[in-house]
């Protein structure tokens, strides 16, 4: 095989995200759910998708008491957060941007995914929000806009 014929373009990888991912009749979760009917889904579905998802993401859990994390540094150091045993996540929401702006962050964002003390991922295809709620089964949520 060529090495040319191996980067597939971007518009393709969206498509084939996109293929897989679903909406809000998808997801099982009434957490999950709830959250995609009552802020994501609720508003105008114009703009950066990404963008998005924060704007409804960070007044919507605040509101239920949770702390919201717009995760800004590397993924090094959101490693290392990650394994911080002493931290107490359960009602913290983290949104990370850019997972697949890179092949290093792609990377990246598959190890981060797969991280024990992650509970839920709601998934977007640049973006995501990481939930650390232990009294739910782990799901991963891959969702369109």
């Amino acid at each position: 095989m060529k090495a040319g014929l191996s980067i597939v373009p971007e518009a393709w990888r969206r498509f084939s995200f996109n293929l897989r991912a679903k909406n809000r009749h998808g997801t099982h979760s009434p957490f999950i759910y709830e959250f995609l009917d009552k802020s994501l889904y609720a508003g105008p579905r114009t703009g950066n998708p990404e963008l998005r998802l924060k704007q409804a993401a960070e007044p919507y859990f605040t509101s239920l008491g949770h702390t919201f994390l717009n995760w800004e540094d590397s993924a090094t150091q959101l490693k290392a957060w990650l394994e911080d045993q002493q931290m107490q996540r359960e009602k913290v929401v983290l949104y990370w941007d850019g997972i697949r702006s890179s092949s290093e962050n792609y990377e990246d964002w598959k190890e981060i995914q797969a991280h024990p003390n992650i509970g839920q991922i709601l998934e977007t295809y640049g973006a995501a929000l990481l939930f650390f709620r232990t009294n739910q089964v782990r799901e991963h949520f891959k969702i369109r806009l």
